[in-house]
């Protein structure tokens, strides 16, 4: 019998571990690429850029969505 769990994902930015073997990091703290739009991303992350103000911080997020993306 399976047990079913909530998937809850983890919002906090992703560091480098030190003395890592591998060559691969993800400059990117926020994983735009698990995020299809802008919106959805702004929407999740607004409050972080915006220094827990949601509204100050959806356009930052969008823009840094973009940049990342691009």
């Amino acid at each position: 019998m399976h047990e079913e769990r909530n998937f809850v994902p983890d919002k906090t930015p992703k560091k480098p571990s030190s003395g890592s073997t591998s060559s691969y990091y993800s400059s990117d703290p926020y994983d735009v690429w698990d995020y299809d739009a802008p919106d959805d991303f702004a929407d999740e992350w607004a409050e972080e850029f915006g220094d827990g103000n949601y509204d100050d911080g959806y356009e930052d997020a969008y823009d840094y969505w973009e940049s990342e993306r691009d």
